[in-house]
Formats: structure tokens, sequence, C-alpha cells
């Protein structure tokens, strides 16, 4: 059985402190031009995994032509199944380590790595 794994961003939170989402948007522009990039923690990984995920949330919005549409395709891309490390597909196979068994795919989810950093 496929891990599934739905991930809900909230932007805009009430406190003025800045999280790891927060840090993927304000510098997505300038990451996507390092040719390298060395990782130093868990949050590096993470940071690297959101800007992926924020490329590919802007090529669907590429051809909305209505806010409405630009919703429903940002809302339908999270409800796809996320490809976790390990599965074919996934885009960085030696970044992540792959679950050690079927019950830790299950609880493999980038949102969890989202609210422990």
């Amino acid at each position: 059985m496929k891990a599934w794994c739905h991930m809900v961003l909230l932007a805009g939170s009430e406190d003025a402190t800045s999280d790891i989402v927060d840090e993927a948007i304000t510098f997505f522009r300038a990451n996507i031009f390092f040719k390298n990039f060395d990782y130093k923690s868990s949050a590096d990984k993470l940071l690297i995994y959101l800007t992926l995920y924020i490329n590919l949330a802007l090529k669907r919005l590429e051809g909305c032509r209505t806010l409405a549409e630009g919703k429903k395709s940002i809302i339908n891309l999270g409800l796809e199944k996320i490809v976790i490390p390990g599965e074919a597909g996934f885009p960085f196979p030696g970044l992540f380590a792959s679950p050690k068994s079927q019950q830790d795919a299950g609880k493999l989810c980038f949102a969890t790595l989202l609210s422990s950093n």
C-alpha cells in the first residue's frame, strides 16, 4: 500500500515570526540560481524540497487565466500523491533516507518536517 500525504500550507500566520516556508518563498528567486548547494542540516534539505515545490506550483499557475483557475490548480496540486523517498520518481533520491518499513513510509510526510523545524 502506497503512502499518501497531503500538505496544506497556510500563508500569513498571526504572529510576525518567519518560518521555513516564509524563508523558501522569500529567497526562492535567489535559490533557483544556485548551481550547487551544500546542505548542512535537515532545514537545508527541506528548503531544497520547498524550492522545488514552489517551482512546481508556479509552473502549474503558468497556464491559468483567472484567479479561480489558479486556486483550483494549486488545490489540486496539494491533493496529488506525493512521491516519497525510495519510490520511483522522487526528485532527490540521495537527499532523504528511504523509509525502513511500510509503517515508516506511512508516517513520512513533509508536513511533519515543516512542523518539526
